[in-house]
C-alpha cells in the first residue's frame, strides 16, 4: 500500500526480506534510528546498520515488503514532500 511508505519507522519491528548482501536476508530487529540512506536496527544482542537502497523491508502489520530504494530520504522529507515522494514511488514500482 502506498501509504506504508509515509510511516514513521523508528520503534517498529523490521525484517529484511531481500538484499544484494545475502547475509542480511532474514535479519530482524527493531528500528532504533533512521538516516537518509540507512536503518539502524537492534536485535537484542547487537545493532546493525542496514543500507536502504540494497534491500526490501517488511515492517510489522504490513502485507508486502517495501523497496528500500523508495525510502532513501530523511523521514521529515518523506512526509514534507508527500506529492513528490508519491510520484517517485509510482514511477519506480
Amino acid at each position: 500500500m502506498l501509504s506504508d511508505y509515509f510511516d514513521e519507522f523508528i520503534g517498529k519491528s523490521i525484517t529484511i526480506t531481500w538484499s544484494t548482501n545475502k547475509s542480511m536476508i532474514g535479519k530482524t530487529g527493531v528500528v532504533i534510528d533512521e538516516t537518509k540512506n540507512t536503518f539502524v536496527i537492534a536485535d537484542g544482542k547487537k545493532t546493525s546498520v542496514i543500507p536502504k537502497n540494497i534491500a526490501k523491508f517488511k515492517f510489522a502489520n504490513q502485507d508486502s515488503p517495501l523497496k528500500g530504494e523508495l525510502l532513501t530520504m530523511t523521514p521529515e522529507d518523506r512526509i514534507k514532500n508527500w506529492n513528490r515522494t508519491e510520484r517517485k514511488i509510482k514511477r519506480l514500482r
